[in-house]
C-alpha cells in the first residue's frame, strides 16, 4: 500500500547515515512491514519481513494535496513541477478491520503545510 525512505535512525553500518527503506501492506489479514538493508532496491537485494497486527481487511494511504482534498496517489499526476507546497499537508492512513471498524492516524506534512488546510472533519 505505501513504500517510502525513512531518515532519523541510529547511523548503523546497514542503515548508512539513519536511512531505511520501508513498506507497509495487508496480506492474507495481515499488516506487514518489510525493511530492506539498502535504500536503492537491486534484484539481489533482500527483504525482511515483520507481522504487525493481524484482523485486518485493508489499508488505505491519502495525501492531502494542495486543493485540499484527500488523493490516493503521490505525487498527483497533473502536477507539473514539484513545488514544496505541491508535498503532502497531511497523509491519511485508513486501517479497516476484519470486523468493520476503521482506524485512521493524519501524519502531518512538512512543517507550515497542514496548518493551511482543513479536512472537513475527516
Amino acid at each position: 500500500a505505501v513504500e517510502f525512505s525513512r531518515g532519523g535512525l541510529p547511523d548503523f553500518p546497514t542503515m548508512p547515515g539513519g536511512l531505511q527503506r520501508v513498506a507497509y501492506r495487508v496480506a492474507d489479514g495481515q499488516l506487514i512491514r518489510t525493511t530492506w538493508e539498502v535504500l536503492d532496491l537491486g534484484p539481489a537485494t533482500v527483504a525482511s519481513d515483520q507481522v504487525l497486527a493481524t484482523g485486518i481487511a485493508g489499508l488505505r494511504v491519502e495525501q492531502l494535496d494542495s486543493r485540499g482534498q484527500f488523493i490516493p496517489v503521490w505525487p498527483p499526476l497533473d502536477e507539473q513541477q514539484m513545488a514544496p507546497e505541491a508535498l503532502p499537508a497531511l497523509v491519511r492512513l485508513t486501517l479497516e478491520l476484519e470486523d468493520g471498524e476503521e482506524m485512521r492516524l493524519l501524519i502531518p506534512g512538512p512543517e507550515g503545510l497542514s496548518a493551511n488546510y482543513t479536512t472537513g472533519g475527516g
